[in-house]
């Protein structure tokens, strides 16, 4: 059994090494494809599973108990930017390891793993979801996380926050509209499956959002005024004009009421 385990831990680090990954967690069984090898790598979770699975002679896994894979399923969230998080006071700071489902929110920041983006990546992202998809018990904690980032990202100004971050990097040939591109193609024509490892953060997300009503209202208010009234300096130093006058009238009509005396109002005046 300990050289199975052994022979096990070999190949998959032979066919990680080729991949350019780091080396298997300890006690990871004999992946069923080079894909689920590479998979389980880029998987917190997914290590933490598959060291718990008994592993026949052949090397196929057993399909997890219910016990072995912690899963939310809570109701529907409505999807908002990184920018609409920004505004509700959400902090993204990048997580200490670089596993794909190592994303959490505390204490207002959530905290997401660093992912280096080249041509390359649409096709290994594309085959990790299609090998979850065509594999149920695997889980799909990758389609998961495109989902995640997906919604977080709908525009350039979304990637750049995200960037300016530290979780997001990419030497694409285009701008950083080819980011938003990129996801929105990987997640075409793929069924949001709400029960997954990342429901719960998506609600703590969501609740976050809700209670800071006030302050994504006046920041909206103030973005809006911005770029409506600030976009050229002649239309700033116009509105500043503006306020000056009325904020002079307002001056001279309180100093007039003040200075007001109606006993003088009868006094006959002195030659």
């Amino acid at each position: 059994m300990m050289m199975c385990m052994q022979s096990a831990a070999s190949i998959n680090s032979m066919v990680l090494k080729f991949l350019e990954r780091e080396d298997a967690p300890e006690g990871t069984g004999l992946g069923l494809h080079p894909l689920d090898i590479y998979r389980t790598s880029r998987l917190k979770g997914a290590s933490q599973i598959k060291s718990n699975k008994k592993v026949h002679h052949r090397g196929l896994p057993t399909t997890p108990t219910a016990k072995e894979v912690s899963v939310v399923r809570p109701e529907r969230v409505v999807p908002r930017s990184a920018w609409k998080l920004s505004e509700a006071g959400i902090q993204f700071r990048p997580s200490k390891t670089s596993y794909l489902d190592d994303i959490r929110l505390h204490n207002g920041r959530l905290y997401m793993p660093k992912v280096e983006m080249d041509d390359s990546t649409a096709y290994r992202i594309h085959n990790m979801m299609a090998f979850e998809a065509m594999h149920v018990s695997t889980g799909n904690d990758v389609t998961a996380y495109v989902l995640f980032v997906k919604d977080l990202i709908n525009s350039a100004d979304d990637v750049q926050l995200l960037e300016r971050k530290g979780i997001l990097e990419h030497d694409l040939a285009d701008d950083d509209n080819a980011v938003v591109r990129l996801f929105n193609s990987l997640t075409r024509d793929v069924s949001k499956n709400w029960k997954s490892q990342l429901s719960q953060v998506r609600q703590d997300v969501d609740h976050h959002y809700r209670s800071n009503h006030l302050r994504v209202f006046l920041y909206e208010a103030w973005s809006n005024l911005k770029n409506k009234y600030f976009k050229s300096p002649w239309t700033l130093l116009a509105l500043v004009t503006a306020i000056l006058l009325v904020v002079g009238d307002i001056v001279q009509a309180v100093y007039a009421v003040i200075s007001y005396d109606p006993n003088e109002k009868g006094k006959p005046k002195m030659n």
